[in-house]
Order: structure tokens, then sequence, then C-alpha cells
């Protein structure tokens, strides 16, 4: 045990899985978390650097010293300082969007030791042009989760708006301490006793999970399952699933913008179903693996934050991932499936507490890259449409954090725009090509969703967009 003193806390459950898995890989950058806000307008930048510092300051998740006695880790609490970003002007560059996109991905691929509380986390606000900036945040996984990086991008946007229009944003308390308060009080509750019990009832024999890996030849080494393009589309981003060797990115990624009126009869068929629009993505994404893997009984990840309530608005790592099952059956309806998964959904995060490795231990589960899952689905239910001041700004998002297999990714956006959907994958384990067919599969499987009717087969769904 460390000495006794009161600014040293343990790690959450969360924090202890990142901390142990970067043990095991402790040269990897796949632990950093990353989003760019491409700002159209005008910015104070002078205003800026003090609302991104203010969040800073307000945030004790990012001011901590990580350490270990006797092999256990602990994390120090350091006092919390106004730290602006880095100004970076590539308005006389050739070419500022390219400059600006090298410039993140070489921070992206460099790894963070987080016993130096210095590399927890980076700000740069890039000037392109005198009405174009990108702001880029880079985060180690063990300090800031997503709902995290969303909590920072939207307090930033409301300090600056406030001191650009002559008034001041509520101070506010964002306590590293009630975050692992309730980490710890949650193992000794009941709520603990019931999880561990939903979970062993649910899963007396934990399944192997299907893979969407493909099939290599063992002599060659060239892929022979399914393999396609790079991803495109025109929300699609640099190619940051298109690099190998030493500079090759953490993650292989794809995506691109879902359209508004797709999103728009997804919604209606959760409608239908009494659920949301996500439950519908998520029956789908079980659709695609069962077609693609050929197995009745699919196995999927969801991703969860881990808090709720009043701690939903404190930065920090609490993310965890539930498994979910989801049995297609022979002649099974659209309005069948979105109901089984919307009903395994709404158990699982009843129960969503309880960590995956505390899972793994209970079900004495052991191989593979990801032993519960190979393929998790990470929705993030966000507005990532923000106004600094007078100038919208949306979000791209560039790193999710490690991925052991492969990750399916929706992110809403503002209003009138369709969400932002794709892949990321452990690069690895997948090709660079391989993950094209997938993102096409989806978007098609979605595509022909939005137009199904409840007594539609899903049989009857073309996954070709």
């Amino acid at each position: 045990m460390p000495e006794i003193d009161s600014r040293i806390l343990p790690l959450t459950y969360a924090q202890q899985g990142v901390w142990f898995s970067q043990h095991l890989d402790p040269t990897s950058p796949k632990y950093n978390i990353s989003e760019c806000f491409e700002v159209a307008g005008r910015v104070d930048e002078n205003a800026f650097a003090e609302a991104v510092a203010t969040a800073v300051e307000e945030c004790e998740s990012l001011h901590v010293e990580f350490f270990t006695v006797d092999g256990l880790p602990y994390q120090r609490q350091l006092p919390t300082r106004r730290i602006p970003p880095t100004l970076v002007d590539l308005t006389g560059h050739s070419d500022p969007p390219a400059a600006a996109e090298r410039l993140m991905a070489e921070d992206l691929r460099r790894p963070a030791d987080p016993t130096r509380p210095a590399e927890l986390f980076v700000h740069l606000l890039i000037k392109l042009a005198e009405d174009r900036y990108f702001w880029y945040s880079r985060y180690h996984h063990l300090v800031m989760d997503g709902l995290s990086v969303s909590l920072m991008g939207h307090r930033v946007a409301e300090v600056y708006t406030a001191r650009v229009h002559g008034t001041a944003a509520e101070p506010r308390n964002t306590s590293l301490r009630a975050l692992v308060d309730s980490d710890q009080t949650y193992r000794e509750s009941p709520e603990y006793a019931r999880d561990r019990a939903y979970w062993a009832d649910r899963f007396p024999d934990f399944p192997a999970p299907e893979t969407l890996l493909p099939r290599r030849a063992a002599a060659t080494g060239v892929a022979t399952g399914v393999t396609g393009g790079a991803g495109t589309g025109p929300d699609a981003g640099p190619p940051t699933g298109t690099e190998t060797g030493p500079d090759a990115p953490p993650l292989l990624h794809v995506a691109e913008g879902l359209g508004a009126e797709v999103l728009a009869g997804l919604k209606a068929v959760g409608r239908a179903a009494r659920t949301s629009w996500s439950a519908v993505a998520v029956a789908a994404t079980a659709l695609h693996v069962a077609r693609a893997t050929g197995a009745a009984d699919v196995m999927l990840g969801l991703t969860t934050n881990g808090r709720a309530g009043a701690l939903g608005d404190i930065p920090g790592m609490t993310a965890n991932v539930v498994p979910l099952h989801v049995r297609i059956s022979p002649g099974m309806t659209v309005g069948e499936l979105v109901k089984d998964v919307a009903a395994e959904i709404r158990g699982a995060l009843r129960h969503r507490r309880y960590s995956r490795e505390m899972l793994v231990r209970d079900m004495k589960i052991s191989g593979g890259p990801n032993p519960m899952t190979s393929l998790v689905v990470n929705v993030m239910p966000y507005d990532y449409g923000l106004v600094f001041g007078d100038a919208p700004a949306k979000s791209r998002i560039l790193s999710t954090g490690p991925v052991d297999e492969i990750a399916f990714f929706l992110s809403e956006r503002s209003e009138g725009m369709g969400p932002l959907i794709g892949f990321d994958a452990n690069p690895d384990l997948y090709p660079p090509e391989s993950l094209a067919p997938h993102q096409r599969a989806i978007v098609g499987l979605l595509t022909s969703l939005s137009h199904a009717r409840p007594e539609t087969p899903v049989a009857a769904l073309d996954a070709v967009s």
C-alpha cells in the first residue's frame, strides 16, 4: 500500500483495464483517443486559449500522476493548472489542411507514457486561414473516455462563447474523487452482487465469438476472405487506414456520413419497435456479422460510459463494454429482430457497471485478441455540432482508443445531418483493404432497413448500397 496521502486514489475498474493492457504493450499509441473540431469562421485566439485553459483547469482527471506500489497502480492528484493550447499557424503553408492532417497524425502515432503527467493530453489550435481553424485534442485513455471528450468540447465552446459575448460561464465542479468513490462504493454494494448474478445467469456457458477476420493463405500470406478498396465518402477524412510500416496509424479507419433521409427512416423503424434508431443500427450490425460468418448466434460488444446521474457530467475514465447475444432465426422479421436487440440492450445497460474484465475472470474466458466479442459497437449519442462564438464547428473523431479486433461506431451529429458511421480495426489483424466491404455492407443494410416495415423478412434486406 502507498503511504497515507489524501491525494492518492485507486484507479477505477475501467482505468485498471487500460493500465494493465498498456503494461503488456507499453510502446503502442492505441491508447490515445482524439478528435478534431473544424471551426468555420474567425476565432479570437486569446479567448479560445483562455477557454481551453479554463476547461483543463476544471478537469481534475487531467491533473494526475500514475505510479505503482508492489505492482498495483494508483493515481496521485496534482494541483490543477491552466494549460492553454499550442497555437500552430499554417497559413503560410502551401497546403494548410494537408499539413494539419500530417501534424495530427504524427501526434496520434506518438505513444504517451501514462507515468508522465505532461504526456496525458495535448491541445492544438491550428490556424489554416483567417476564417478556418482546427482544434485538435488528444488524451490518454487512462484519464478520458469518449463521453469525457464530448464534455470537454462542449465546455470549451460554452466558455469561449461566453467570453466573446462579454459574459462569464458558470464555474463547474468535475471531481475525480467523486468518480473513484462511486466506483469503490459500487464494488461493495448489493447492485454489484445483482449485476454479477445477472451476467452469470445470462451466460452460463459463454459462446465463442465469431470473427470478421479475413482468411489468409498460410503459404503466401495473401488474404483469401472479403477484400476491397479504401473507404470513401464526403466525410471519410484522411486515409488513416492505408499506411503500413513504422508510420502506420494505431488503428485502421473508414467512415462516411449516413444520409439524413436514411436516419429518418431508421428512426421510424425504431419508433415502430418502441426503441431508438441506434438499436436498429445494432440490429443491422448483428445481421451483417451473421451473414458474413454464417452464424445464427452472434456475440457483439456494446460500449457504455459506465456512469449516470450527476456523475454523467464529470470527465474521466469509466467506459465499459457489455456483451450482447443476438440470435438470427430463419424467417425472422425486421420488427422481431429490432425488438429482440432492443430487449438485449436494455438488459445489458441495466447491469453495465460490472466490468468486462470481471466478466472474463468470472467466466474463465481465454484466447483470442478479444476473448468476449470480436466486434464492438460504439454508439456515441453526443451532439457534435458545436458553435464557438458565432463560428459553427463540426467534429471528426480521429481515434476512439484501443480496438482489440474490430469496432463499428456511430457518431451522432448536428440536426439535419445524418450520423457518421464506420469501422475501426486493429492493423495487426486486418489488412487495410479489408474494411471497405464491411462498410459498404453496413451502409447497404442500414439503407434497406430505413425503407423496411416491421413485417419485412430480414432475409429480404439488401446489403448493396
